[in-house]
């Protein structure tokens, strides 16, 4: 993200626990309560501003991310704050989420 909108590290960062935080509460990981939680407090902290960054740049990254093998990602799943599990997900589930929450 941050590459692709030139926000900082921890900016890119924050958006990535944010978009985790969502999946992770549709996935029912993730209480809604824990999800607002976490969102509240990474927006006190100024930490999700907007990103201006056009639709599907997001699923592009995606496809050259690092952690990327063949058609699974490595996605990092909240169970609550502190407490986080790694799956093997599929390119496809995530640009599912991504579309799903307009990116």
């Amino acid at each position: 993200i941050e590459a692709a909108t030139g926000l900082p590290h921890g900016v890119a960062v924050a958006h990535g626990i944010a978009f985790a935080a969502s999946v992770s509460e549709e996935m029912g990981y993730l209480d809604k309560s824990d999800r607002e939680r976490i969102e509240l407090l990474l927006g006190r902290m100024n930490l999700l501003p907007p990103l201006n960054i056009t639709k599907g740049k997001i699923s592009d990254l995606v496809f050259s991310d690092k952690k990327r093998e063949m058609r699974e990602i490595s996605f990092v799943f909240l169970r609550r704050p502190g407490e986080a599990m790694i799956e093997k997900v599929t390119v496809e589930e995530v640009n599912a989420w991504l579309k799903k929450r307009g990116y």
